[in-house]
């Protein structure tokens, strides 16, 4: 996942985090696993909001309401290394 994150009116941009769904795991319930973001910011941060509008964009992407990939039930699919692009804003609280 690439983003922008604005902080206290400081944009950086090209931040980076790997979003996976680990193999085996039911897309539908299971928690999405966010990596810490890599980039320009390296000031405190709220990895479980993070995770949570993270796990939003993808679902936002993929599964059940996905925009980009409909996956039904009993799906028994397998992706790599796939871009979707779409915005999509969030706001958390960085302590």
């Amino acid at each position: 996942m690439i983003f922008d994150l604005d902080v206290g009116g400081q944009n950086y941009s090209n931040m980076q985090a790997t979003l996976r769904q680990p193999y085996g795991t039911d897309y539908k319930t299971e928690p999405i696993e966010a990596e810490r973001p890599t980039g320009s910011y390296n000031g405190n941060w709220s990895h479980n909001q993070f995770r949570d509008a993270a796990e939003d964009y993808y679902r936002s992407a993929i599964g059940s309401r996905g925009s980009m990939i409909s996956i039904g039930p009993d799906s028994g699919v397998v992706m790599e290394n796939n871009l979707f692009e779409f915005s999509k804003t969030y706001q958390i609280d960085i302590p």
